[in-house]
């Protein structure tokens, strides 16, 4: 949210996609005046977002989080939303798939459809026992942390 958007981050494929879910509110963070200026209706865009806890409750307040990059080594972005109990759908490019605890889901880079159609086959209802939800999440990520504490680097 506080990075440079571009064609290699996805901006694009979210107009694209937005013609296809009209029923849902896509919402881009880190954008430049100008790029908010530019989208098209169906999509709130913001600017960066400097404040962790701004961020986070953005994240949570969120259905999904959709992150579809070209390139990107390790997309920390993934990590932050599923932090926050956020399922993340995103391509099968660089290291996103690596990034994503079980609830989220790959698709083929560029194919908007399956974008579409991965945000529709998420669960109803955050009470689904399928659902990602924010302590699994936080408990993952303790586990692993403890993991590596344990660990001398």
């Amino acid at each position: 949210a506080a990075g440079v958007w571009e064609e290699s981050k996805g901006l694009y494929d979210f107009y694209r996609l937005a013609k296809l879910l009209p029923e849902h509110q896509i919402v881009l963070a880190g954008l430049t005046p100008e790029q908010q200026a530019a989208l098209p209706p169906e999509i709130l865009g913001l600017g960066p977002i400097s404040d962790p806890r701004e961020l986070a409750a953005l994240y949570t307040a969120a259905t999904v989080f959709v992150n579809p990059p070209r390139e990107d080594t390790f997309p920390t972005v993934n990590l932050e939303a599923q932090a926050c109990g956020t399922p993340v759908i995103t391509y099968d490019s660089c290291g996103s798939p690596e990034t994503l605890l079980p609830g989220g889901r790959v698709v083929p880079v560029g194919d908007i459809e399956a974008l579409a159609q991965a945000i529709g086959q998420l669960p109803a209802a955050p009470g689904d026992p399928s659902a990602l939800d924010q302590n699994r999440a936080m408990e993952q990520y303790l586990h692993l942390y403890r993991q590596c504490a344990g660990r001398s680097l």
